[in-house]
């Protein structure tokens, strides 16, 4: 499995339940700020982009999904909750 960073933007007067959703429905995730996720999954960066856009398309003003497995990465200020995710998952 790969772990991808999530990013989106809604359009004008949307929830996102839509999208937060479709990110649910993976193996693993965690919110990392209100449109920011990690998520893990079987898929591909591109199967994942189009799982979450298909169920949130009206909702979506862009959504981008980044490959970030086996990267090096620092925090600084991050939830214990969210830095234990990255060591156990990236």
């Amino acid at each position: 499995m790969s772990v991808f960073l999530v990013t989106f933007g809604l359009k004008e007067n949307t929830v996102n339940t839509n999208v937060i959703t479709a990110i649910k429905n993976e193996v693993y995730w965690v919110k990392i700020s209100e449109n920011v996720w990690f998520v893990q999954s079987d898929k591909d960066r591109v199967a994942l982009r189009e799982s979450i856009s298909e169920n949130a398309i009206n909702d979506l003003s862009y959504l981008m999904v980044i490959g970030i497995s086996n990267s090096p990465w620092a925090t600084y200020g991050v939830d214990q909750d969210i830095t234990t995710w990255m060591k156990n998952n990236i």
